[in-house]
């Protein structure tokens, strides 16, 4: 949808290790999720899944997921080409 910011409760059945909190972002384009991602690394934040389809939400589900210091998993997504 039109959605640029997706909270929700985490789901055990796909994250690498349970958080408490799962932050969602709308990215414009897979460049702009592959930028999150590298951006989070440089600040250090920790990979929870390198950019890339997520063929089990969707065919077109291009994400990227890190954790910030807090140990939350966040996250951005692009529907997109």
């Amino acid at each position: 949808g039109d959605s640029v910011l997706w909270l929700g409760e985490p789901s055990e059945k796909h994250a690498t290790v349970p958080t408490d909190i799962h932050v969602c972002f709308s990215a414009n384009s897979r460049a702009d999720v592959d930028a999150f991602y590298k951006a989070g690394i440089d600040a250090g934040f920790k990979d929870n899944g390198m950019p890339g389809i997520r063929e089990m939400y969707a065919p077109n589900y291009y994400a990227a997921f890190l954790f910030d210091n807090d140990g939350n998993n966040i996250e951005a997504v692009c529907f997109g080409e």
